[in-house]
């Protein structure tokens, strides 16, 4: 085998690996996603059902929101749903 063929075939296995690794990352990126997705699921299922034993829970919640929030096009999902109270207008 040339030098040529060797280095030809070698790029070409390099490119596998390459293929391969780029494969692996994608997927353990999916996998990160859907846990992360199950958490935030499993932890809102929980707060959900400790707001029906525990009226303190949704006033805690509430707080949480009002500062972990920021997006305002969450903040108005979440003022439409009853989670943060609506906004006073300047006025007001």
């Amino acid at each position: 085998m040339s030098t040529l063929e060797r280095m030809k075939a070698l790029a070409d296995r390099k490119a596998k690996i390459d293929a391969q690794l780029a494969q692996l990352k994608r997927r353990q990126a999916a996998n990160q996603r859907k846990e992360d997705t199950r958490l935030k699921v499993l932890i809102g299922a929980a707060v959900l059902a400790d707001l029906k034993l525990n009226p303190q829970t949704g006033v805690f919640m509430q707080e949480v929101l009002q500062r972990a929030i920021v997006t305002e096009r969450d903040r108005q999902f979440l003022r439409a749903k009853g989670w943060l109270p609506e906004e006073k207008s300047a006025g007001q």
